[in-house]
């Protein structure tokens, strides 16, 4: 059973892409290799307004470099979120991020190209794995399912440890963490799912601890 399984009924843990999953419109294989979130995002709006041509050529690059990146992160810190992630491979494209609202808004992702045998995953983050705890590299004969993603994702980097570094409530975590994916079309709605379910079950066991000291 998947250990993702009491998420919302609405989201389908075996949804997983084709395997052409690299043959995509330039636009959205174009998001797959940004690194900076905040150009991900001019991008994105760019592409919803048919205005794509109209951005600087500067913004549609793979990562910032030089004045450019020094310029961008000057007019604010969470400018620097995503360009800190490790570049990417050769025929290597990025399938999922979360973004979280620190003070440089840092992101981990996961990176996939095709092989071989298949496809060939990696987590990674923007500080050289140090924020990684478990199994950060797999491989699989097809794409990986919505499921099986999050379970690869949260186990290599533990998001749960983030938000109770942070002690939110519910509300809050779900304003400090932005999910994304061009090819898991829930995949958003699951990590909000999961954070509402471990503030949920939190909740409960200090309910539980305060009934026992009543006692």
């Amino acid at each position: 059973m998947n250990k993702y399984a009491s998420l919302s009924d609405g989201i389908d843990l075996h949804f997983r892409p084709s395997d052409g999953i690299f043959k995509l419109p330039r636009a959205t294989f174009l998001l797959g290799t940004v690194k900076g979130e905040q150009q991900r995002r001019l991008i994105n709006a760019a592409t919803r307004a048919d205005t794509l041509e109209q951005l600087a050529p500067w913004l549609l690059q793979p990562s910032l470099s030089g004045i450019k990146q020094t310029h961008f992160e000057r007019i604010h810190p969470q400018n620097m979120g995503g360009e800190y992630l490790p570049n990417l491979r050769l025929n290597e494209i990025e399938i999922a991020r979360i973004s979280i609202q620190s003070t440089t808004g840092d992101v981990t992702s996961v990176f996939c190209k095709t092989t071989a045998r298949g496809f060939s995953y990696r987590v990674v983050d923007e500080y050289n794995g140090e924020c990684l705890m478990g199994q950060s590299t797999r491989t699989s004969k097809h794409p990986l399912s919505l499921g099986e993603l999050l379970t690869f994702f949260l186990g290599a980097w533990n998001l749960e440890d983030v938000l109770e570094a942070h002690e939110f409530d519910v509300e809050a975590a779900q304003d400090f963490v932005t999910a994304s994916s061009l090819y898991y079309p829930d995949f958003a709605k699951s990590i909000q799912a999961q954070i509402h379910n471990w503030q949920s079950e939190a909740t409960a066991a200090d309910d539980d601890e305060e009934a026992d000291d009543a006692y």
